[in-house]
């Protein structure tokens, strides 16, 4: 998956991210079939099922990409539809609150077009307006559901 940017000198562009199609290859590759609970690589399992969701389930017209800065602010997808530009993170932990991460804030504040942001959970779901932009805590299983609805 390539980069988006729009500031070479600030933003990360050479590296591609790799994921695999097959997470079963993934897991022969690293030996690790243990339950998704107990997995050290639990947050790469779940980027990679995700990706694979957003690749299959989108448009052939649409682009995703990854957004990282050299000061370590991250988004892991921005899907680009037509003129649309939705980042989408990946967060899977409890939340008690519906908190923006980090990464989402920055990208929503150096981009000023942003009408809406996913946040990917594990269970909590929960939509928020903040300055006009739409965060969407989305549980994992509905990902396909609000792909679809796009």
């Amino acid at each position: 998956m390539p980069p988006f940017f729009r500031n070479k000198r600030k933003e990360i562009t050479k590296m591609p991210k790799i994921y695999f199609n097959d997470l079963g290859l993934a897991n022969m590759i690293t030996a690790n079939f243990s339950d998704l609970s107990a997995r050290s690589n639990l947050g790469a399992m779940i980027e990679n099922y995700c990706f694979n969701q957003l690749r299959y389930f989108l448009s052939i017209s649409d682009n995703i990409f990854f957004w990282r800065t050299l000061e370590g602010a991250e988004v892991d997808f921005i899907w680009k539809k037509d003129n649309v530009i939705i980042p989408i993170e990946i967060k899977w932990n409890n939340f008690k609150e519906s908190d923006i991460p980090v990464g989402v804030k920055n990208f929503c504040a150096k981009f000023k077009n942003i009408q809406e942001a996913w946040i990917i959970t594990k269970d909590y779901s929960e939509t928020k307006i903040i300055n006009k932009i739409k965060f969407h805590f989305i549980p994992a299983i509905f990902l396909i559901k609000k792909i679809k609805n796009q």
